[in-house]
Order: structure tokens, then C-alpha cells, then sequence
């Protein structure tokens, strides 16, 4: 597909984006290190879509990221506002990105998505993701 139109990538993590992901995944971990996993390493594109109505344009309404890794597209921290879910942002976020790695020689592409996020399982499933395998967290006893 070709690029969609209003959807950014930019290669280098900017402050709306970095604020928009604050919003998607609160936490209290130290600022610089959330900005140094997400930064990571290059090749690496940040993909964001500012809102269209009057009192949202300056604002992100959806971001994601990917990470290109030889032939393989990584997808992560997709995610669109709750107001404005169902609009095929987050399709859009992913075309753009796959456009991105696809011209830097990437073939493959896997996602990142929460196990209990059933909506966006079944948006990828439609967009011809399968499930691979899951992960474990390990956190200290209580």
C-alpha cells in the first residue's frame, strides 16, 4: 500500500510523541531511561498522527514505533486515543512504517500487543497477523 496520507514518521524521538506515550503507558520510571529504551537503536521510526478537529491539531491522537532489524519490521507501542478508536489510525501508523522499513530492505514484520488486548489481536489478525509466541514477566515476590 502506499504511504497514508497525515500520518508522520520521523527517525528521531520527539517530545509530542514521548507525551503521547506517557498518556498510552503511565509510569514512574525515570524519564531518561523510558527515553533511552525507547530511543534505542537506529534504525528505529517514531509514527504519529496529529488530531484534525478544532480543539485537537497540535495534539497526537495516535503513535507507534518501529524498529527495523535486517529484513524484519518491529512493531510496538501502537496506540490511538480512546476517542478516536476504529478509524483505521492504527493501520494507517503500521503502513507507514512498513513503507519506511520496506524501503531500507525489510521483507518481515512482527507486533508487540498486549496478551489481554482483544481488539487490537483481532485488528492484526485482519491485517494477517498471526500469534507466535507470548512473554513472562517476572516481578519480586510481595
Amino acid at each position: 500500500r502506499p504511504p497514508p496520507p497525515g500520518v508522520r514518521i520521523a527517525e528521531d524521538l520527539q517530545e509530542s510523541w514521548l507525551r503521547s506515550y506517557q498518556q498510552y503507558r503511565p509510569n514512574k520510571a525515570d524519564p531518561a531511561i523510558v527515553r533511552m529504551i525507547l530511543d534505542g537503536n537506529p534504525p528505529r521510526a517514531f509514527a504519529d498522527i496529529a488530531g484534525q478537529g478544532p480543539d485537537d491539531r497540535s495534539e497526537l491522537v495516535a503513535i507507534a514505533r518501529g524498529h527495523r532489524n535486517e529484513g524484519w519490521l518491529g512493531l510496538a507501542s501502537i496506540w490511538t486515543r480512546p476517542d478516536h478508536r476504529q478509524r483505521g489510525l492504527a493501520t494507517a501508523m503500521m503502513t507507514a512504517l512498513g513503507n519506511w522499513a520496506a524501503r531500507q530492505g525489510a521483507r518481515y514484520a512482527y507486533l508487540q500487543v498486549a496478551t489481554v488486548n482483544e481488539p487490537a489481536i483481532a485488528a492484526y489478525r485482519s491485517l494477517g497477523f498471526i500469534h507466535h509466541h507470548a512473554y513472562r514477566y517476572l516481578a519480586p515476590a510481595r
